[in-house]
């Protein structure tokens, strides 16, 4: 089988030519531009002006009708001889004069009888490489087509079951593209860009993508970084009217040179952007307390790698960001930042006051049963994952499956999960969630899961450790083989360690494995607030 590809450069090739004929032409206009150059006679040289080619579409310019007839001919006979046709349904004559539309034009007759229509109406127009216009462009009806457009396609994104991050990625490469191609051609305004911004806001509400009081700078960051990832459309303009600027600045062809008024440098102005913007997010008292109380050792990539890995809803997505940023409505919230309620205690202790970190892994009424849920979910991934590789058969091969036998023993391996392990010393931590006794290699793990508030991931690891210290004295004395004390610590939403990686790695797993281990915890944190900040007829504000 044979394909023929035709090829855009050879396309383009054919073309190039006809270029050269309408030039050849001599007819036109002859403009100044503003870098004129002086020539050897002391004259200042013009530039003749008289057509706009693009790919297969080309504008001519003529200062008469009898011009532009002559100039219709070159170009006709040249197509002749390419065995090209004309596209009469989109050609269109307009005759301007001192910047106003005439309105006595005919239409102009070929040799072959076709007739090319003149447009004589205000209320026409004509498209140029998407751009609507006439006698000039139609800056007006140009910008109510792009919004409708716009709203059209995230609306459309919005509606399918892709997930948060492809959603935002399909937004960024399908809507805001439409309004992207304008920038520096269509005058749009600052006010009018804002509104579409906020317009995007509002469908993401809309579709359960965004809380109502999250943070907005932190949706146009970075998702590495943080944020969600979307584009700014008002930024998106500004940064092609820049690039065009630059273009023109760095340009020597003398009508495309243009000086600029300041040092252009559109990737340094992005970066500036994009570094304003987080900065702004960091440093708001509630939004930004999250990132803010990142403290060293704990592992900023690997917190964030849910937003990174995009396998999350846009619904639970949104949902932890509005958790992180404390932009939930809990009771602490109601009292002190809107000030409608005057208690804050928590609905389900009564005790403390009501937080998200207090709703998370605070509440001693939800610790023996959500909190454990969510311990155990890790735990049985974990559970299984030691089977695998130690190759023990399951029937099952889902985590979320998975029902853990007390005790597993091979020849080679002996598996306890929560066992209450007994010693001749006397020792109160002796109940790890999973010990690993590997007879081959002689050595052993102590593995413990915790899920606490993200503030104290770091000192927990540090507690797990010393807390299973004379457990594992006791059991390297009994087996005689070097144990070790691995503390799998995952906040409560997400944040992580830089040591994390190091420990499951020491069990055997990958260290991409974290990302498994995060999205479950998280997933779960997120059922726990759903079920507990819902009670008492309370909605969220998502």
């Amino acid at each position: 089988m044979h394909y023929l590809n035709l090829s855009p450069i050879i396309f383009i090739m054919a073309l190039v030519p006809l270029s050269h004929v309408v030039l050849n032409s001599q007819l036109g206009y002859r403009i100044k531009p503003e870098n004129t150059n002086v020539v050897a006679d002391g004259r200042n040289e013009k530039i003749l002006i008289n057509h706009l080619l693009y790919m297969d579409d080309i504008k001519l310019y003529a200062r008469s009708p009898q011009e532009l007839q002559r100039l219709i001919e070159a170009v006709k006979n040249y197509s002749d001889k390419m065995q090209m046709k004309f596209g009469l349904d989109k050609c269109k004559i307009v005759h301007v004069r001192h910047g106003k539309l005439q309105t006595d034009g005919e239409d102009h007759e070929l040799p072959n009888g076709d007739k090319i229509e003149t447009l004589c109406n205000e209320k026409n127009v004509d498209k140029y490489l998407g751009i609507l216009q006439l006698n000039e462009i139609k800056h007006n009806q140009m910008k109510t087509e792009l919004q409708s457009e716009y709203r059209k396609r995230v609306r459309a994104i919005l509606k399918t079951q892709l997930s948060g991050k492809n959603k935002i990625a399909a937004i960024n490469s399908l809507a805001i593209p439409v309004i992207r191609y304008s920038g520096g051609v269509v005058s749009w305004t600052q006010t009018e860009l804002k509104e579409l911004d906020r317009g995007t806001r509002k469908l993401l509400t809309t579709y359960r993508g965004l809380a109502k009081r999250s943070d907005v700078d932190r949706l146009y960051i970075a998702r590495r970084d943080g944020g969600r990832g979307l584009l700014s459309v008002e930024d998106t303009i500004r940064w092609e009217e820049i690039a065009i600027t630059e273009y023109r600045k760095n340009n020597k062809q003398d009508i495309i040179h243009r000086e600029a008024a300041e040092e252009i440098n559109l990737r340094k102005k992005r970066e500036e952007s994009l570094r304003e913007r987080k900065e702004k997010w960091i440093g708001k008292p509630l939004h930004g307390q999250y990132a803010r109380q990142m403290k060293d050792g704990i592992d900023k990539d690997a917190t964030f790698q849910w937003l990174t890995r995009g396998n999350l809803t846009i619904e639970s997505e949104g949902f932890l960001c509005a958790a992180q940023e404390q932009a939930v409505h809990t009771r602490a919230i109601a009292k002190h930042i809107f000030k409608t309620a005057a208690n804050d205690k928590c609905r389900v202790c009564g005790g403390a006051s009501e937080t998200v970190m207090h709703i998370l892994a605070e509440c001693p009424n939800i610790a023996q049963t959500e909190y454990l849920d969510r311990h155990n979910q890790v735990a049985r991934y974990i559970h299984l994952r030691m089977l695998e590789i130690h190759g023990i058969q399951q029937t099952g091969n889902k985590w979320y499956r998975h029902e853990p036998d007390r005790v597993l023993e091979t020849e080679s391996v002996k598996i306890l999960w929560d066992f209450n392990i007994y010693t001749d010393k006397k020792i109160s931590a002796r109940r790890p969630d999973i010990v690993i006794l590997n007879k081959a290699q002689k050595t052993g793990f102590i593995v413990d899961i915790n899920c606490p508030n993200d503030n104290n991931v770091l000192r927990n690891e540090i507690e797990k450790r010393i807390k299973y210290t004379d457990l594992k004295i006791e059991l390297e004395r009994i087996w005689e083989i070097n144990f070790q004390v691995v503390p799998v610590v995952i906040g409560s939403l997400g944040a992580v360690s830089t040591k994390i990686g190091d420990f499951i790695n020491t069990l055997g797993l990958h260290r991409s494995e974290v990302a498994q281990l995060q999205e479950i915890v998280i997933l779960a944190s997120c059922h726990i607030l759903r079920k507990y900040l819902t009670q008492s007829g309370l909605h969220l504000e998502l």
